[in-house]
């Protein structure tokens, strides 16, 4: 059996609708492209892999179902996606990427990623 390859493009086009169901308040009129270019410049510069990818999308799931009336503030699913990402990927993989490197791949202060994560 062949394995299915999916592009950067195409993880960040399914994460970005995905992500915006689980985060993103009903009726939101944001537009998601935005997004959906951060995610990709994200996953291109870092090269995650999709399973991580896929436990990111876990956790944010889990963490709505945890606290089902908190709704992101505009701007707040690059926050949660970074975090969730970053705790995914220490989960799954041996050698991981720093706070400090998440934080300039990103283009958020790692003191807040730090902060995140607790």
């Amino acid at each position: 059996m062949d394995a299915i390859t999916l592009t950067n493009e195409q993880v960040s086009f399914v994460v970005a609708r995905t992500f915006s169901k689980l985060w993103m308040p009903r009726g939101s009129r944001e537009s998601l492209q935005p997004f959906q270019v951060f995610c990709y410049e994200l996953l291109r510069s870092t090269q995650i892999a999709v399973p991580i990818v896929m436990l990111t999308l876990l956790y944010v799931n889990k963490f709505k179902q945890r606290f089902p009336g908190l709704h992101g503030g505009s701007g707040s699913e690059y926050r949660m996606f970074v975090v969730a990402l970053m705790l995914a990927s220490k989960y799954l993989e041996d050698n991981t990427f720093t706070t400090q490197t998440w934080s300039e791949v990103s283009h958020l202060p790692a003191k807040e990623l730090t902060i995140m994560q607790r």
